[in-house]
């Protein structure tokens, strides 16, 4: 077995527009050019609304947390090389407010969620990899 480990290249499939009330599954992929022993992988999924007032040293901003769910996606085993996938599914509540960005001079509002997928091995440095998920709210009835 080498020294010197592989970090595994991480992606993350997702539907274009996932929306609010509805259960979303993500596909993690990850490559690997040689087997790579991890103590876990988990997936973890925050949504947060940011308001920014000011500018300069009166610039002054409010966060607010909206969504944390988290599934763990494996235990502890040794990867292969090539590509494997794995999967969770989360369930998002009906009133999350939709993805959202604006700005103005003096002024912004962002509202956003992201898929954290760590990876987690062991005696050294772990890999971890942010996607923006976009949420919609449902049509209404």
């Amino acid at each position: 077995m080498s020294l010197i480990k592989a970090r595994p290249a991480i992606s993350l499939l997702l539907p274009a527009h996932v929306l609010a009330g509805h259960r979303v599954t993500a596909l993690v992929r990850l490559d690997l050019s040689k087997p790579l022993r991890v103590e876990q992988i988990e997936c973890e999924l925050q949504g947060v609304e940011r308001v920014a007032a000011g500018v300069g040293n009166t610039r002054r901003t409010a966060r607010r947390a909206l969504l944390s769910l988290g599934a763990r996606l494996t235990g502890e085993r040794t990867l292969p090389v090539g590509r494997t996938e794995l999967s969770c599914t989360f369930e998002l509540p009906e009133d999350l407010p939709a993805s959202y960005s604006a700005a103005a001079s003096a002024a912004s509002i962002l509202v956003e969620y992201v898929v954290t997928v760590h990876c987690e091995i062991p005696w050294w440095p772990d890999k971890s990899q942010d996607f923006v998920m976009n949420v919609r709210r449902a049509p209404l009835a």
